[in-house]
């Protein structure tokens, strides 16, 4: 049953990521992020009064409050599908490690720590990133672009970097207290996702806010796919903490970080065209990232 739940899950993801990296590429962030996650609440609250799963909680409030800053985690997340795709999903895995040590401190999974390969996973990962970094095309350090990608401003690899490096910390802490919230808190699995997301709403709202001149403008075809971003994020949060509930952690995060590298990696280097942008260095690096993900697999197997 869990390993039915982890496939559906990178079915989901997958996805999202491709929506994302459409919308990162074209839409204001601020407005995306915050419609996403709108999208996301009244669905996660429509779900749980719809299946008799409404539960008023005021410990539950806490799922609120990780829901809330986890939110950035989406938001950070568009920086990063914008410059690229495939080393986003590359480092990403990150993530599930740092929520795995957690796990081994306070859950008591200490052998995580014990085990070579999941360090040597872990060296690789950070080793993919400086070689990518090295394997830059042009010498002012941004990616030589394809034809057909510089219709927009991609950023920078600095700007990637940051961002990147707030979606591990941020989803890493989250994915933590994901795990808490299934087996301690004893959250009812289809209410969970009405919390996480109703606080992630609000967690993104001041950002909005703050930047109301360039995010109130005309609403193009592309907006359309932000709802639909909305609902994978459901979908993908509600399987997520299913399998948290049925596998332990040190389990399910390199099963999951094996596979949203792997799917989001292939569509990067084919579906957006991210090969042409590339150098032989740079793809030297996506296979060291790609064997420290499958270390993490081999890891707990």
């Amino acid at each position: 049953m869990g390993i039915l739940g982890i496939l559906a899950y990178l079915s989901v993801w997958s996805t999202h990521q491709i929506v994302g990296t459409v919308i990162a590429r074209g839409l204001p962030r601020e407005r995306s992020t915050f419609v996403m996650y709108a999208t996301a609440a009244i669905l996660g609250v429509s779900l749980a009064l719809a299946t008799g799963s409404a539960v008023l909680n005021a410990g539950f409030l806490l799922v609120s409050f990780v829901g809330g800053y986890q939110a950035w985690v989406g938001y950070a997340e568009l920086f990063a599908l914008r410059y690229s795709l495939t080393l986003t999903s590359v480092v990403l895995p990150l993530r599930f490690v740092l929520s795995a040590a957690l796990a081994a401190v306070f859950l008591g999974e200490a052998e995580l720590y014990r085990d070579p390969f999941m360090m040597l996973g872990v060296i690789l990962l950070f080793v993919a990133t400086i070689l990518f970094r090295k394997g830059e095309k042009t010498p002012d350090g941004n990616v030589s672009l394809a034809p057909a990608t510089q219709m927009c401003d991609r950023g920078t690899f600095g700007q990637w970097l940051l961002a990147i490096s707030v979606m591990v910390v941020l989803a890493g802490t989250a994915g933590f207290a994901m795990k808490y919230f299934a087996s301690e808190l004893e959250v009812p699995r289809l209410a969970f996702p009405s919390y996480w997301y109703s606080g992630a709403v609000i967690g993104i709202a001041p950002v909005l806010l703050l930047n109301r001149a360039k995010n109130f403008v005309r609403v193009s075809r592309r907006d359309f796919l932000v709802p639909l971003r909305g609902a994978t994020a459901i979908g993908q949060i509600t399987l997520e903490f299913v399998v948290y509930q049925l596998l332990p952690l040190a389990v399910a995060a390199p099963s999951l970080a094996f596979g949203t590298t792997v799917l989001p990696v292939g569509i990067g280097l084919i579906g957006f065209g991210e090969r042409k942008e590339v150098s032989r260095l740079q793809l030297a690096a996506l296979a060291v990232g790609f064997t420290g993900a499958l270390l993490l697999v081999v890891a707990r197997t």
